[in-house]
């Protein structure tokens, strides 16, 4: 159904189906999505304008079990993305909660010019 709608999304569905994930994984619990909705959840972060839509879907993300690409992802915005992008990868990260991954975060932080970014990536467990 989410897969439906955001493949079919004009801009304004995008942060309604973004609620309903979050509610979703609140519900459920960290689930799989397939490679295709991936896709499709991967091609809607650039055409979101709604930077505080960005960083919900950046946080959502992190609430899916695989594919593994998604940690890959999130961890590369942290050296390319805007502000609100990096910090909405932190939180995605964070909820993926991946060793490796939560490792990359803690040292990164010292390489981080931004002292509210550096201080979301040192609260990380």
């Amino acid at each position: 159904m989410f897969h439906e709608l955001l493949g079919r999304h004009d801009g304004n569905v995008a942060p309604d189906v973004i609620d309903a994930l979050e509610r979703f994984q609140l519900r459920h619990g960290r689930v799989a999505i397939t490679g295709d909705f991936w896709t499709i959840l991967r091609e809607l972060i650039p055409a979101l304008t709604a930077p505080e839509d960005k960083l919900q879907l950046l946080r959502v993300l992190g609430g899916f079990g695989a594919p593994a690409a998604i940690g890959d992802y999130l961890a590369e915005l942290l050296e390319q993305g805007d502000r609100m992008t990096k910090l909405g990868a932190i939180e995605g990260l964070k909820r993926l909660a991946r060793p490796d991954l939560l490792a990359r975060l803690r040292d990164r932080r010292g390489l981080e010019p931004d002292a509210e970014i550096a201080e979301a990536m040192g609260e990380c467990p």
